[in-house]
């Protein structure tokens, strides 16, 4: 029978069930696995309180459990809830149980500004979360919690923690440490009821724990108190604030008004007196803003302040802004300030047609009334503006020497005086050639030893001659300057009448062919026939100084009417200061 070849063919089919049979027993046991494992995650997020760190693994059916637990029936509960989630075979436990500390079991509170740091070491999670609370409800800030945990703590711990938070909390860097139930304690006391408050709590301290170290300072003598000092460019403050945050804001404030370091020496505390630390800091700051150095201490209600003042500033008025800044019911007390002397010591007066203006340094407030007085003495018919400062260092004789300046400045059209620290000097135009020569002459024979004197005073260029009645016009607005000043009771001009009669010179100067006629009068105070004398002789006394001036009219008469002739009445003493005067009046010459 002949053979027959038979083609032979592979079929994959089974191959490719197969396959997707292994596959889907994989990609089953992956699901399975992943199911296991959320649930027991969700047991373990309910379990903190049983097992610190604990975590699980799922390899097929079984859980594998690590972890430090803190007690056996916590871990044993632990691994019965777990060996109930759904398709669990076994659970395999690799719990370890809390160990005791390498060294003596511990437990700190520390009070601080910002709030208390918890260190040391806690025998399970409720006792922890319980301190933490104690805390934050004691001190009013952030608890740091560092506390480790650690087997070994005696069935009193939690009571002497809680003690040791409370008593911490009541001090101004308060601290309480814990060591094998043996306590320390210190800190000063912010207010004389938390002193008796804390040595009152030792006496009634939880049993089971020993007293070892305690430093308990009672409150500061003289009660709370504040300081602020500016020394050399540095700022210091101290005292206590009710936040440790309030601190931010105080020295954010010093930086904005002072260059220079900073240095924070602020504590925060709970006693009441610490609450107006923030508004007694910042009215401190204001206070030494005025000063170059100086010091603001504050206690018992009152602002004490020292320091020393810039050059120019005044004490009275220092102390007086500094009153300004003190917040009610505080009172400033003790206010002790001394000046920077002004280096140089320098003075100005400048003289224009309308004013005197006054800058620079006069050695005392009060100088600068005198000065404004004296001045409107000299020229009745100027402003003066005021823009000196009181300042110490003045040399000696200044104020002698501003009094012949501002004299001599007074005689001149218009110019500057200057004197700094003994130099003085003199520049303007004079209203005539002999006034020139005359003001320098008094200047420099009547200033005091050891001031040197520099002038230059010119003259004006030769003007015009005046008609009749121009002159006139010119010679009665003069007069209307001022009165001629002349000593009680006498013919003598005063010497304050010097800058008038100037000006009465420099426009008689100036007429031709005209007649002047020179009238004396007093008011009726007096026997008549005296006063008509008298007025005789100071009208001749003002005829004698126009001649002596250079103004040699030929028609130049002068004559006394007494009281005869009153333009007010005498009845008042403004209306007798007006009948006592100097009439001049120029007409044509006949």
């Amino acid at each position: 029978m002949p053979l027959t070849k038979r083609t032979m063919s592979w079929n994959p089919a089974p191959a490719v069930l197969g396959g997707l049979w292994l596959l889907a027993c994989v990609f089953w046991v992956e699901s399975f696995e992943r199911t296991i494992a959320q649930d027991a995650q969700a047991i373990l997020a309910t379990a903190s309180d049983a097992v610190d760190g604990a975590a699980v693994t799922v390899a097929g059916r079984d859980i594998h459990l690590s972890g430090i637990q803190f007690t056996q029936s916590a871990g044993d509960r632990l691994i019965n809830d777990l060996s109930h989630v759904r398709g669990v075979a076994i659970v395999i436990s690799k719990l370890q149980p809390l160990a005791p500390p390498a060294g003596a079991l511990t437990f700190s509170a520390v009070s601080s500004g910002a709030g208390m740091i918890l260190s040391g070491h806690v025998p399970d999670p409720a006792i922890r979360a319980e301190l933490v609370q104690a805390a934050r409800a004691a001190c009013d800030g952030q608890v740091v919690d560092e506390m480790v945990y650690a087997a070994g703590a005696q069935p009193t711990f939690r009571a002497a923690a809680l003690y040791g938070i409370a008593q911490a909390a009541r001090l101004d860097g308060g601290r309480h440490m814990l060591m094998n139930m043996v306590y320390s304690l210190s800190g000063r006391a912010d207010e004389a009821s938390a002193y008796e408050d804390v040595v009152a709590a030792m006496k009634m301290a939880p049993t089971g724990i020993a007293p070892a170290n305690i430093a308990i300072e009672p409150p500061e003598p003289g009660g709370p108190a504040w300081n602020v000092k500016r020394v050399g460019g540095r700022l210091e403050m101290s005292g206590w604030l009710a936040a440790d945050g309030e601190r931010v804001g105080l020295v954010a404030a010093a930086r904005a008004k002072f260059t220079g370091q900073v240095e924070d020496r602020l504590r925060s505390s709970r006693s009441s007196a610490a609450r107006e630390g923030v508004q007694l800091i910042r009215a401190a700051l204001e206070v030494l803003e005025a000063f170059v150095d100086g010091e603001v201490d504050m206690r018992r209600g009152i602002f004490s302040v020292t320091g020393v003042l810039p050059a120019g500033a005044a004490v009275n008025e220092a102390r007086m802004a500094a009153e300004t800044h003190v917040p009610s019911p505080w009172r400033l007390g003790s206010f002790s300030a001394t000046e920077t002397e002004v280096r140089p010591y320098r003075f100005q007066a400048d003289k224009s047609a309308s004013a005197f203006r006054l800058s620079g340094f006069v050695p005392e407030s009060g100088q600068r009334e005198v000065l404004v007085a004296r001045l409107k003495r000299l020229a009745p018919h100027l402003d003066v503006l005021d823009e000196t400062r009181p300042g110490k260092g003045a040399p000696a004789g200044f104020n002698e020497a501003m009094g012949r300046l501002l004299a001599g400045l007074a005689r001149l059209s218009e110019g500057r005086a200057v004197i700094e620290d003994q130099v003085a000097s003199l520049r303007g135009e004079a209203q005539h050639a002999k006034a020139a020569s005359a003001v320098v002459r008094d200047l420099q024979s009547s200033l005091p030893d050891g001031f040197r004197f520099d002038a230059t005073v010119s003259t004006p260029d030769a003007l015009l001659p005046l008609n009749q009645p121009e002159c006139e016009s010119e010679v009665q607005a003069r007069l209307r300057h001022g009165p001629l000043l002349f000593s009680s009771g006498k013919a003598e001009l005063d010497g304050d009448s010097l800058s008038l009669l100037d000006g009465l010179v420099a426009a008689l100067l100036r007429c031709r062919d005209a007649e002047v006629r020179i009238g004396g009068h007093t008011d009726e105070s007096g026997a008549a026939d005296a006063n008509l004398e008298l007025s005789r002789r100071r009208a001749e006394a003002v005829l004698e100084h126009f001649r002596s001036q250079g103004v040699l009219m030929a028609q130049m008469s002068a004559e006394g009417f007494g009281a005869t002739r009153p333009l007010a009445s005498n009845e008042t003493e403004a209306g007798r200061a007006l009948n006592r005067r100097i009439d001049i009046h120029v007409s044509p010459r006949p």
